[in-house]
């Protein structure tokens, strides 16, 4: 009887964790990627690596948001100002604002705009393989495109132009994800945790991966850590499979 009762308890830790996921790390998931809870590395990356925007400017991701708010860049920009905008807030776990722009783009633009921005920021990092900036807006770009492969390896770049940051590496770990390659998603998810042990939405990624790969042990204890992450999906009516 008490066996019965332990494993209709783990049936019920099971469901509550289907209710959670999506189908998949692709796809519609690039919500979860803009709607998390963000964790502390929101103050390390403050002292991140440097980049250079508009007319010989240069900074930090902090530097420039405060650049473009100063020129309402959110509502009155060009849809490329808007981009890098919201690539900023992206990169400095802002990511609510980041997906109020990203949500007005996807309205706005399509696949052409996508590969416009590849070709003119590619052509910077020909000129310049140091460029944090280019190298970021080729990878969303590519990850919008559903270009994988070109999404891994422009996000390689950020990491080694921006190692201490951890929301680039969230978003390797999707990409890698979303060309099944799930250990190597894993992998870059667990080294991102010793960045930022609090980051919840790192949590909440690797609860998914070890769900998929049937560790439900693991896929619990950090789909605990990640509360409000998780309180965050259910707001937004993110469902299975949706």
């Amino acid at each position: 009887m008490m066996q019965g009762c332990l494993k209709r308890k783990e049936d019920a830790r099971r469901g509550a964790l289907c209710t959670l996921f999506l189908g998949g790390w692709a796809g519609g998931f690039i919500l979860v990627v803009l709607m998390v809870f963000v964790g502390a590395a929101v103050a390390a990356a403050r002292e991140g690596a440097m980049l250079r925007w508009g007319d010989g400017k240069t900074g930090n991701w902090y530097d420039l948001i405060a650049d473009y708010q100063g020129q309402a860049v959110s509502s009155s920009g060009s849809v490329e100002q808007r981009l890098i905008l919201a690539t900023a807030y992206a990169n400095t776990g802002q990511l609510t604002r980041a997906f109020e722009i990203f949500q007005q783009l996807g309205q706005q633009t399509d696949r052409a705009f996508a590969q416009s921005v590849i070709n003119k920021y590619a052509d910077r990092t020909r000129q310049d393989p140091n460029d944090l900036l280019g190298w970021n807006l080729q990878a969303f770009a590519w990850y919008s495109l559903t270009g994988y492969d070109q999404a891994v390896r422009c996000f390689n770049q950020v990491l080694r132009l921006d190692p201490n940051n951890v929301w680039p590496r969230e978003f390797l770990a999707l990409s890698l994800a979303s060309q099944d390659r799930l250990d190597d998603a894993i992998d870059v998810l667990e080294n991102a945790l010793k960045l930022d042990e609090g980051n919840q939405y790192t949590h909440l990624l690797l609860a998914m991966g070890y769900y998929r790969k049937r560790n439900y042990s693991l896929a619990l204890w950090h789909l605990a850590h990640a509360p409000k992450a998780a309180a965050e999906l259910a707001r937004y009516g993110v469902k299975v499979g949706s």
